[in-house]
Parts: C-alpha cells; sequence; structure tokens
C-alpha cells in the first residue's frame, strides 16, 4: 500500500511539473513586441508596465473576432524590493490562448476606469498572427 501512494505521489508531481514547465516557457512580449505570430493553440503573454496604486491599469479591446483568440487571465506585479508603497510601478501580465489561425488586432488602454474623460494616457495596438 505504501509503494501505491509512493507511485502516486510521484506521478501527481510529474503531472504538476510538466504542466508548470510547460506553462512557464510561454513567449513573453513587451510593449516593443507589437507584431506577434504564434501557432494555434499556443499561450502567450503580453507584460506590460504600469501603476495600479495609483489607479492607473490596462484595459484590452479585440478589434476582431475573439474566436481566435481567448484572454486567459492578467495578474499584476509590483517590483520586487520596493514593498507595497503607493505609487510603486510594476507590471500586468496578460496571458491568452491560441484559438484558431488567423490575425487578430489587440488593442491596449492604459487609464483610469473612474475618470470621466475616458481619453487613455497610453495605447498600444498589437497585431498577433496565429498560424
Amino acid at each position: 500500500m505504501k509503494t501505491f501512494y509512493i507511485f502516486s505521489f510521484l506521478i501527481l508531481s510529474f503531472i504538476f511539473l510538466s504542466s508548470a514547465s510547460l506553462y512557464s516557457q510561454n513567449n513573453v512580449y513587451s510593449a516593443n513586441d507589437t507584431n506577434i505570430t504564434v501557432n494555434t493553440g499556443d499561450v502567450f503573454a503580453i507584460s506590460l508596465e504600469s501603476n495600479q496604486t495609483t489607479g492607473y491599469s490596462w484595459s484590452v479591446a479585440e478589434s476582431q473576432d475573439n474566436a481566435k483568440l481567448s484572454i486567459l487571465n492578467m495578474e499584476y506585479m509590483q517590483k520586487p524590493n520596493e514593498g507595497k508603497v503607493v505609487g510603486t510601478g510594476g507590471v500586468e501580465v496578460w496571458r491568452f490562448k491560441a484559438i484558431s489561425s488567423g490575425t487578430v488586432k489587440l488593442n491596449f488602454y492604459y487609464s483610469r476606469s473612474w475618470e470621466k474623460d475616458q481619453t487613455a494616457a497610453k495605447t498600444i495596438v498589437y497585431s498577433v498572427t496565429i498560424k
């Protein structure tokens, strides 16, 4: 019985580590990488400088068929060694999955959601080609 538990633990550990390593090997693009090419089924990330402690954050709008690309999640991370201090910047990491072939335009807007003037402080447009 003890052997069964050890074997089960090893199998589960292998599955977890395999999925974690695949997830960590995703391509990560920045504000300078506005032309992105991926394969169908690929997961990739876009990392953008942000400062949510001041109310600014990125939002994204797909300008074409959203069946080609799926937004998986967004995670905000403050810069290490700077603590949780108001005014400290960080990055937003947006993760996507390529669903089907084609080209998708992703429009990112950096703004404060509550401000009446909805003019974005920054905009970035990505062209994602899915093979």
